[in-house]
């Protein structure tokens, strides 16, 4: 039986595809198989620290110290930030305020008549 030109290109790309296919999975486990075998090697190996000799303890500790001086001044800028920011808020707020309160209270004192109080001596 004949087989057309296109189903011949067909059959030919799907047996590239399984090669490919094939290739890239004997791929995956060499990778996998190298990966456990270095595992493997490190875990083998003995973990020993190396000692520091005095003026490479001073080393690091001076490192930690900038960094942490350099941390410190970052909070503090942002810290004096918001606290500027929350002060002229609150200058804000309060000019608003105290004028509202103040009306308010004016309001309770006209709202606020004693009844049948002796102390007045009204009844």
């Amino acid at each position: 039986m004949r087989v057309f030109a296109p189903q011949q290109r067909k059959n030919k790309k799907n047996k590239k595809q399984k090669i490919k296919r094939k290739r890239n999975i004997k791929k995956k486990r060499s990778r996998k198989k190298q990966n456990r075998k270095k595992k493997a090697k490190n875990n083998r190996k003995k973990k020993t620290t190396k000692k520091k000799t005095k003026e490479e303890k001073k080393k690091t500790k001076k490192k930690k110290k900038k960094r942490k001086k350099k941390k410190n001044r970052k909070k503090k800028r942002t810290t004096a930030k918001k606290k500027t920011k929350k002060k002229r808020n609150r200058k804000r707020k309060t000019t608003t305020e105290e004028e509202d309160k103040e009306e308010e209270k004016k309001k309770r004192k006209e709202k606020i008549k004693p009844r049948n109080s002796s102390s007045t001596g009204i009844r």
